[in-house]
This record gives structure tokens, sequence and C-alpha cells, in this order.
């Protein structure tokens, strides 16, 4: 139980970082360097962070 609990603890905090390099990237990100693997990227990132309810 203990391992589940430290295993899901390590995966919300990796996705709140990448959730916060994410949303940083989009702010500071010039338009004409957006290409088509950084909007994936992005996507990935938020639908996670939205599964795991941030």
């Amino acid at each position: 139980m203990e391992a589940t609990y430290i295993a899901s603890s390590f995966s919300r905090c990796t996705a709140l970082r990448a959730l916060g390099l994410v949303l940083h990237g989009i702010d500071t990100m010039q338009l004409l360097d957006i290409t088509d693997h950084k909007l994936l990227c992005w996507r990935d990132a938020i639908c996670e962070a939205m599964i795991l309810g941030f």
C-alpha cells in the first residue's frame, strides 16, 4: 500500500511539474516557433493533469 501511495504521489508531482512547464511554454513561446510536436506534447501534459484532478 505504501509503495502505491509513493508512486501515486510521484506521478502527481511529475504531472504538476509538467503542467507548469507546459503553461510556461505556452505563455512564452513565439507563435512562429510552435510546431505540431509541441502542440501534441502540451495536449498530452494537460490531459494527464486533468486525469489526476488538477
